[in-house]
């Protein structure tokens, strides 16, 4: 059976969006409070991903435009 190689970088960019969209949401009311702390793990798991594969952290402006890009992936 063939491994599936994810690109840390995408996951790395999905994975803070969902928790900054969640984290926007529960600052409005709405949002889902209970899932906080898994999006929270799941951001610094590719975050440590991200790191491992290319032996350093995100830079500013990765952030920046990924956040910047908020609500794309609705």
């Amino acid at each position: 059976m063939a491994q599936i190689i994810q690109d840390p970088k995408a996951i790395f960019v999905q994975r803070l969006r969902a928790l900054a969209r969640n984290l926007d949401a529960i600052s409005k009311g709405r949002g889902r409070p209970r899932e906080l702390i898994d999006d929270f793990v799941n951001a610094a798991e590719s975050l440590l991903a991200f790191d491992e594969a290319f032996k350093t952290r995100p830079d500013e402006e990765l952030i920046r435009r990924a956040l910047a890009k908020l609500h794309e992936e609705e």
